[in-house]
């Protein structure tokens, strides 16, 4: 599913002809009106019921994801714990929002239950549980082209001028379920998205591709370490058409901010890794 282009906020937040907004007793849903509130509504009951099995994805103290299939269809389920904080400062309006903003590179994010009582409940069509930080992602056919696709994912996020503000590993995801999607690899937890008239600021787009890199050491044989994320930089500089010398600028610029501790990049490379990158 495709929303269209140049939707404003107020589309997503208050209805549009793809959107519908309803405000309920409880409090209120936004939800892709080609589903009937009831198919939304027994998703997050079955939500809830594999919340009281301890069948969770991940549980925490802010938020529990649940992955399942209802009527065939394999959908993830977010609750934001209940907050005192009122809908409008809440983190699941910002991750409705930021999900709609980058709905071309993003899983489809289908509804929002704002309860008064119960917390939010986010629900969105799954691509998959293969992402880059898992043990098992070599066994995808293709891994290299695979890591082009998440450079190139990147650098189409900044090209078009959004800035997603966790972009580590595990959040690209392989799309192995979603073939309307026309994206090998997607982008998630768009809880912090920001949207630019152009490019993003060059410091914000150093950080992502840092942030990228930093997480990479899963990858435990450095020589294909060294290829594959030589085919990330090869994707991103190539989607924004970076020259050879503007190239190697910006990527020694990254790994300037990976090393540099006041940028705050969560880094799990060792020097082994940077001397190699050095070479």
């Amino acid at each position: 599913m495709h929303f269209k282009k140049n939707k404003k906020k107020s589309d997503f937040l208050y209805g549009s002809n793809e959107i519908e907004y309803l405000k309920v007793a409880t409090g209120s849903w936004r939800f892709y009106n080609k589903i009937s509130i009831d198919h939304y509504q027994d998703i997050v009951a079955k939500h809830l019921q594999y919340r009281k099995e301890q069948r969770e994805l991940k549980r925490d103290t802010k938020r529990n994801v649940t992955r399942f299939k209802y009527d065939n269809v394999s959908y993830i389920v977010k609750d934001f714990i209940a907050s005192l904080r009122p809908e409008f400062f809440s983190v699941a309006r910002q991750s409705w929002l930021g999900s709609q903003f980058l709905r071309d590179y993003t899983v489809p994010c289908l509804a929002w239950n704002h309860s008064k009582t119960g917390g939010d409940f986010i629900i969105y069509l799954d691509a998959g549980p293969g992402n880059f930080c898992e043990k098992d992602y070599l066994g995808y056919r293709d891994i290299e082209n695979l890591y082009y696709e998440c450079g190139a994912l990147l650098g189409e996020l900044h090209l078009n001028g959004f800035y997603h503000a966790d972009t580590k590993p595990s959040n690209f995801v392989v799309n192995s379920l979603i073939p309307e999607l026309d994206k090998k690899v997607v982008i998630i937890d768009c809880d912090r998205v920001l949207c630019y008239s152009k490019m993003p600021p060059l410091k914000r787009c150093l950080k992502n591709a840092a942030q990228f890199l930093a997480g990479t050491k899963k990858i435990s044989d450095l020589s294909q370490w060294l290829k594959f994320t030589k085919a990330f930089r090869a994707g991103y500089q190539e989607k924004v058409n970076l020259a050879p010398q503007a190239a190697d600028l910006f990527w020694q610029n990254v790994l300037h901010v990976i090393q540099t501790p006041k940028y705050k990049i969560e880094n799990h490379l060792t020097q082994k890794h940077f001397d190699l990158w050095n070479k």
